[in-house]
């Protein structure tokens, strides 16, 4: 079995893959949601209704010099005031559809954020319990905790030089070190990890 397949094979990289497919449906669910909403347009819908109630009041308006003209023979133009209420009825069930569909969308949109929100939390968390597993971190700790156990013995030495004014003063000041950029393969393995669960530790 090669490495790879070996870290994937433990119960923690096990669950990170788990985690992962959890987070990528979570966003790809959003994502889709999100995608529909843009085809919902109640604006549009409205504006359809306000349409209609004008035609409808013009062909109401209109109505007896159509049946005058009817009844003479003479030609006629624009809708029926029957033909104007059914493209109102049409126009209102579309708005009714538009409303409840944005409404359903906006529901599941709220879902799909929570589920984003837990299905993130989750992929942390799975992330930590593999590095935990692993022991990589461990060796940073170990070289932190031996660095301050180092800084504690010459602290030790530079106190007693220092108060036989042997080092110049202030010489414990707080010194602010440029950034090194060291933590830069633990940001990038991190960085992996939420997308795949064989990403390498450093």
């Amino acid at each position: 079995m090669s490495a790879a397949a070996a870290l994937v094979a433990s119960p923690e990289r096990e669950n990170l893959a788990a985690a992962i497919r959890r987070h990528d449906a979570a966003k790809g669910r959003l994502a889709r949601i999100n995608e529909a909403a843009k085809k919902i347009s109640v604006w549009t819908a409205v504006e359809a209704v306000e349409t209609a109630e004008a035609a409808l009041n013009e062909a109401r308006a209109r109505e007896p010099k159509m049946l005058v003209a009817r009844f003479l023979g003479d030609p006629t133009s624009g809708p029926t005031v029957l033909e104007a209420e059914l493209a109102l009825t049409d126009a209102r069930a579309a708005l009714d559809c538009a409303q409840q569909t944005r409404d359903a969308l906006d529901g599941q949109a709220r879902a799909a954020e929570s589920e984003l929100g837990w299905a993130k939390s989750a992929l942390g968390n799975a992330i930590a319990k593999v590095v935990h597993s692993e022991g990589a971190a461990n060796a940073v700790l170990t070289q932190y905790v031996e660095a301050r156990r180092e800084v504690a013995r010459l602290h030790e030495i530079l106190s007693l030089l220092s108060s036989r004014n042997c080092i110049p003063k202030y010489w414990d000041a707080q010194v602010c070190f440029p950034a090194t950029d060291s933590d830069a393969p633990w940001r990038e393995a991190l960085a992996a990890l939420e997308r795949d669960a064989d990403a390498p530790l450093p």
